[in-house]
């Protein structure tokens, strides 16, 4: 009761990610697509009218090769059948973490954990999927990937040698350098 806003938001962020869901279900999309999460505002169940939509749109491409061409028609398909539905979303911006499909593959690869120059987008993408996203669309595909991104995490090796105790170190360092660039960028 001291918070008025907070079950207008939660409400209005139901309704949003019904109008969503229903849009995305509305015919069936590539078979490349291993779900669909939202992240943001929407996620916490705290968005409102004026707020944007932060999709993040993973592809399976596990075992699969997928071609940029194909991720691009993917992500416009979803975003054309956002418009549609008259979502009143905008597009994100060009060369951000919803700016593009995201690849499971670049996601869990074992040969770039660690690498402080890793490419920013994938770095952004895992940590919104770990830390701030729900999925909208195949809930099952979406808690994989979320194991599979925590076990991409653990890692005794470097755990023992800085004598951690807990195996998660690699992620809690991770997550404070996500935390330190969005703080450094908000300044």
């Amino acid at each position: 009761t001291r918070l008025p806003d907070l079950p207008d938001a939660w409400r209005h962020s139901q309704a949003t990610i019904a109008r969503l869901q229903q849009a995305l279900l509305s015919e069936p999309l590539s078979e490349h697509l291993a779900c669909v999460a939202i992240s943001g505002s929407l996620s916490r169940m705290e968005s409102h009218a004026a707020s944007d939509l932060d999709l993040l749109i993973v592809l399976d491409d596990r075992r699969t090769t997928v071609s940029d061409e194909t991720a691009e028609a993917l992500f416009n398909e979803v975003w054309y059948r956002i418009d549609a539905a008259s979502l009143d979303a905008p597009r994100p911006k060009p060369g951000g973490v919803f700016s593009q499909c995201v690849s499971w593959r670049a996601l869990t690869d074992l040969n770039v954990r660690g690498i402080v120059n890793e490419d920013v987008t994938t770095f952004g993408q895992r940590m919104q999927l770990l830390l701030d996203a729900q999925p909208v669309l195949d809930h099952q595909s979406f808690g994989d990937l979320q194991a599979e991104l925590l076990n991409w995490y653990t890692e005794t090796r470097v755990s023992n040698l800085f004598e951690e105790a807990e195996p998660f170190g690699w992620l809690r360092q991770d997550v404070q350098r996500y935390w330190r660039s969005i703080w450094s960028r908000a300044y």
